[in-house]
């Protein structure tokens, strides 16, 4: 076959994405999700999903409900005036009920679940509660499960249920492939084809990326699991640590843990210099540094041993 017909160079290395690949990337992705090919868009990374829903779902001026702290990707669009955003913020008693009550009159609300960088997760069936809610009101609900393999909890089944529903995914994460940007959006059929037709064609997406997905099998699925149940089995060890050091963190859901010391910037750099570990100062993150004032998150090892060192090296630091 000679292809002339995307004004590539025909004998390029990496060429554009074509139909047949783009198709059965979907049909791989829906085999691991037990969905039909038919709810599935891909896109690249989450933030290029959240990207086409609030570039072509709102309009100038329309408001987008969001908890907070939370995924960033809001900041850009809130700052240069595409759409309000209405933020609720998180808190242990209160912020579930704060999105019932503030869904009226939203296009959108965003719910990462379960959430960066906290690590909290909202159990499926408040979600489901305010997905009915939201649809009454004609709202649309994104539910992000970038982290879904270390929770294992999931809405998908329910766009059978609600067409205002549109569940991101990521390969990110758990599959280890965050430098090929690769992402899908679960939603009813309808939607898809809006979703498809505005994303354009196949070789928006990259054909690096299409290749690897089309690539996997059972077995590769198997280990992504595997490796969410031994991060579990970290975080399990790692809550416990602070726990019984009565140090204040965020019980979480994801492979990380937000934690908070005495001094969050010497407490980072002295981790690096000293070890070589990078952790992440959320002292300054975007609509949290109330809440997040000299917290650190840490994504976990997916070792227990890992785990029991990293906790050493902690606890020398902390002591």
């Amino acid at each position: 076959m000679l292809n002339l017909d995307l004004n590539e160079n025909p004998k390029g290395e990496i060429n554009y994405a074509r139909h047949e690949i783009y198709e059965e990337a979907k049909k791989k992705i829906a085999s691991y999700n037990n969905l039909n090919p038919e709810n599935i868009v891909i896109t690249n990374g989450s933030f290029h999903a959240l990207q086409l829903i609030s570039t072509f779902f709102l309009k100038e001026g329309e408001e987008m409900l969001i908890p907070t702290p939370n995924f960033i990707f809001y900041i850009p669009f809130e700052k240069y005036g595409k759409f309000k955003v209405k933020k609720v913020e998180f808190n242990n008693k209160t912020y579930l009920e704060d999105i019932r009550n503030n869904l009226q009159n939203k296009k959108v609300v965003y719910l990462a679940n379960p959430n960066n960088p906290i690590g909290y997760s909202i159990p499926i069936n408040e979600l489901e509660d305010i997905i009915d809610t939201a649809s009454k009101s004609n709202t649309l609900v994104i539910v992000d499960e970038a982290y879904f393999e270390f929770n294992g909890r999931s809405v998908k089944n329910l766009v059978k249920k609600f067409n205002n529903l549109y569940v991101l995914r990521t390969f990110s994460k758990a599959f280890g492939l965050s430098g090929l940007r690769m992402g899908y959006i679960i939603t009813t059929k309808e939607n898809i084809k809006i979703l498809e037709e505005i994303k354009g064609p196949p070789y928006i997406i990259g054909k690096t990326g299409l290749d690897k997905i089309k690539s996997l099998n059972q077995k590769d699925f198997k280990k992504v699991l595997d490796y969410g149940n031994r991060i579990k089995g970290s975080r399990k060890i790692f809550e416990k640590y602070l726990e019984e050091n009565k140090i204040k963190y965020f019980p979480s859901s994801a492979n990380f843990v937000t934690f908070q010391v005495k001094n969050s910037k010497e407490f980072t750099k002295s981790l690096f210099v000293e070890k070589g570990i990078l952790v992440s100062d959320l002292s300054d993150y975007p609509d949290g540094k109330n809440l997040l004032k000299n917290h650190i998150r840490l994504t976990l090892p997916s070792s227990k041993k890992d785990t029991r060192k990293i906790l050493k090296i902690i606890d020398r630091l902390i002591s």
